[in-house]
């Protein structure tokens, strides 16, 4: 008899489900020695999420066995890594800025009656240069006329005003 599956082997298992690339309980059972009805309990609900992401990896690795040379599927993996990781960098400032937006969103709604000019001032500008990083507001842009009225404006406003202008301009 087999010793029981620990935590991390039943996840590797779930895992390696998820990619599609097998295609019955007893093929993945062989992988992991364990029998296809111990494969079929752990995974029979569960659906292959990860299948395009697995094709994606397999056109990106055939498209790089078309480049002549060794050094150019090297400056094609730096590229994509360097991508990616400037994409992680970007996610993250996205993130921490929609973070702070709401923390400001919050502070604004709960004490609108006990902030000073100055608080609000401060609000104003932080929340200013957190939609800007976000690309939903403008920097310096001209102000809109009437008619012009779509667009997120936070001068003037009253901390109940700026709340609900956030609300709007943050995604679902």
């Amino acid at each position: 008899m087999a010793k029981p599956l620990t935590k991390k082997q039943k996840e590797q298992i779930r895992e390696d489900w998820k990619t599609g690339v097998y295609r019955s309980y007893t093929e993945l059972g062989r992988k992991h020695k364990r029998d296809h009805s111990t494969i079929r309990r752990l995974v029979k609900d569960l659906p292959k999420t990860n299948i395009d992401i697995v094709e994606a990896g397999i056109i990106y690795e055939r498209s790089k066995d078309t480049l002549r040379t060794p050094i150019a599927k090297k400056a094609v993996d730096y590229a994509v890594a360097l991508a990616i990781t400037e994409d992680k960098i970007h996610m993250a400032v996205v993130q921490a800025t929609n973070e702070n937006i709401k923390r400001i969103s919050k502070l604004l709604s709960k004490k609108k009656k006990d902030l000073s000019m100055q608080d609000l001032k401060a609000a104003q500008e932080a929340l200013d240069k957190a939609l800007f990083t976000i690309g939903k507001a403008e920097r310096h842009a001209p102000r809109p006329t009437a008619s012009q009225e779509e667009g997120l404006i936070i001068e003037h406003t009253s901390p109940q005003q700026i709340t609900e202008a956030v609300a709007q301009a943050l995604p679902d």
